[in-house]
């Protein structure tokens, strides 16, 4: 008998557990996370209830690792050695790769030679040559020339064509960087290494080819190779790094090798010139503005395997009208500022059905569960967008730059619109928001230039900053009576706005909050003007306004 009711006793626990589990108000709490050091792992922020236990967000190993910096080297000359770049962290100062001295210069036919402990050449400048055309030998004094050193020919603005030989294996950092005049350059077959920014700012140079046996080159590469049309990569490249190809202006024809799988921030920024862009099954992250300013890209594919696409990477891609997400996509921009399509025109996102966080509905971009609309497709010619029933939060930039749209009609069911909502939605002519959002994120409407008037919803308690900076059109609004604070430069440059109400509620006013309004009366109906430094910029204030009577 008394096991029995030991049974049931713990059966009564269990059964409570779960009710009182299924019926927690939920209190999320941050479970703190630690950075790592240079030996031990660190972790990410996690979330959980306090009540029940519940874990909403699991905590991820942040795995641990020096952080390099370069120990500058020093070249070497006819009269003294140099020492090469190393490398240490810069948070524990341990050696990650030591220096090694550079033999002392030898000059000969005018070129500036070094000889390697291998028993081979290295060339360190041009020398006493004026030539425009420069040819490299293959050999000096019988031994091989195989390389071209840090900083060679960088800014020889005479330079017009290199001929390399083809001994050479390696093409150090900022060889030829600021050769401006320079038209043609070959690189042989047998080269396994370009070190970074080596043709930066060859703004003549209007093609190369990177052979196949190069398997490693460094950042910013061509970056402001204004004049560059055609680039073919190695085959056997596995990574294109940072600004390589950042200000190419003219670049036209450029492949992605198959084998790549790491591309660097803001790799295609402002080039201009490409159409298409093909991306290769290895790529697992579009990184932080990638093709940022790629005004004439038409498509780009992003391929199944893909995990992430951070901020920026296709700001200000004037011409891009549709954008696929595969199902491996996982992140999106950041949390705090969704900006990876500002100053984009989509017409339309297509969402693979099995993605995890996203789903498209009628072209624009939603969370998984309908209740957040992300992006709405900004290049639609459509004058009136309704959003659904069921949704909760318009997300931080959701209708940036939504030049075609004048209405905007909202659900009850909302409760929250975040920071730069509505910013240059300049045809944006009128807005009524529901009771039910109780707070409207910083800069919602800011530059929104043909808007007329808003109804805002009566439990709203602050105009965050620049809410409604530059709405030049803006000839009245009425504030809620629950207002209780105007932030710096909420009303800026609102010069169609004659007179304002300022509710007795509202404790303050920030600084410059009606800048640029010079025609406006501001009514306060508490006997105290709120806050300080704003009245100069008006034309006058009432104080203890009680509508006229």
């Amino acid at each position: 008998m008394k096991k029995i009711l030991t049974i049931i006793f713990i059966l009564l626990l269990f059964s409570i557990a779960l009710i009182s589990c299924d019926d927690c108000k939920h209190n999320k709490e941050i479970i703190p996370g630690k950075e790592a050091t240079c030996t031990e792992d660190g972790l990410t922020d996690g979330k959980k209830c306090t009540k029940c236990g519940k874990v909403f967000k699991e905590q991820e190993i942040i795995p641990c690792g020096h952080k390099p910096v370069v120990v500058e080297g020093k070249k070497a000359t006819m009269e003294s050695t140099g020492l090469t770049d190393g490398e240490k962290c810069s948070v524990c100062d341990k050696i990650l790769k030591h220096q090694e001295i550079i033999p002392l210069v030898t000059v000969i036919d005018g070129l500036e030679y070094r000889l390697n402990p291998d028993r081979s050449y290295t060339v360190v400048s041009l020398g006493e040559i004026k030539d425009s055309k420069i040819v490299i030998p293959s050999t000096y004094r019988n031994l091989p020339v195989t390389k071209i050193a840090d900083y060679a020919f960088r800014d020889c603005t005479d330079i017009t064509e290199v001929v390399c030989p083809e001994s050479l294996r390696y093409i150090g950092r900022e060889a030829f960087m600021g050769c401006a005049n320079l038209e043609s350059v070959n690189i042989p077959n047998g080269v396994t290494y370009i070190g970074r920014s080596a043709f930066e700012n060859c703004v003549s140079l209007e093609e190369i080819r990177i052979p196949d046996s190069v398997t490693e080159i460094g950042i910013a590469l061509f970056m402001n190779c204004s004049g560059l049309k055609t680039v073919q990569l190695s085959k056997n490249i596995t990574a294109i790094g940072n600004y390589t190809f950042s200000g190419c202006t003219s670049l036209v024809d450029v492949e992605i090798p198959k084998g790549v799988t790491g591309l660097g921030f803001s790799v295609f920024v402002n080039c201009e010139s490409v159409k298409e862009i093909k991306l290769p099954k290895g790529i697992k992250m579009i990184p932080t503005n990638a093709f940022y300013g790629c005004k004439s890209l038409l498509s780009i594919e992003i391929p199944e395997g893909v995990v992430g696409i951070n901020s920026g990477a296709f700001n200000y891609c004037t011409s891009l009208k549709s954008m696929y997400i595969p199902s491996t996509v996982t992140s999106i921009g950041r949390e705090d500022y969704f900006n990876y399509f500002h100053g984009a025109r989509v017409e339309s996102f297509n969402v693979h059905p099995d993605n995890p966080i996203v789903k498209s509905v009628d072209g624009a971009l939603y969370s998984k569960d309908g209740k957040t609309l992300i992006r709405y497709n900004n290049g639609s010619l459509n004058t009136t967008y309704i959003i659904p029933d069921g949704v909760t939060s318009v997300y931080h930039g959701a209708f940036l730059d939504s030049e075609n749209i004048e209405e905007i009609i909202f659900p009850g069911s909302l409760t929250e619109i975040k920071n730069y909502v509505f910013v240059n939605c300049t045809s944006l002519k009128t807005v009524s928001i529901p009771d039910s959002v109780k707070d409207l994120g910083t800069w919602a409407f800011e530059y929104c230039t043909s808007l007329e008037s808003i109804k805002l919803p009566a439990y709203l308690k602050k105009i965050h900053s620049s809410t409604f900076n530059g709405c030049s059109s803006l000839a009245s609004i009425e504030l809620p009576r629950r207002i209780e604070a105007i932030e710096f430069r909420a009303f800026e440059n609102c010069t169609a706005l004659k007179s304002i109400v300022i509710p007795r509620n509202v404790k303050s006013i920030g600084r410059e909050a009606f800048l640029g309004c010079s025609e406006l009366t501001v009514y306060c109906e508490s006997a105290d003007i709120p806050g300080y430094g704003w009245p100069k910029d008006v034309k006058k204030v009432i104080l203890g306004y009680n509508g006229g009577n």
